[in-house]
């Protein structure tokens, strides 16, 4: 199962990329809503795992 974990604090995300990879899944972090664009227009993960409050992101819209 691909999984894109969209998150600006690197401390957090690692601790949730790590979980997730152990409990099996295929994680792509991006910290920022540019970089969630750039992976929506090639990849269509499973789930999304997002911050509402992150760089270029907002809870209406990816900037």
């Amino acid at each position: 199962m691909e999984v894109l974990l969209a998150d600006d604090d690197d401390l957090l995300a690692s601790l949730l990329s790590f979980r997730l990879k152990k409990g099996g899944y295929n994680v792509h972090h991006s910290s920022n809503g540019k970089e969630v664009k750039e992976y929506l227009k090639t990849t269509q993960p499973d789930i999304i795992v997002s911050d509402i409050m992150m760089p270029y992101f907002s809870r209406n819209r990816i900037d």
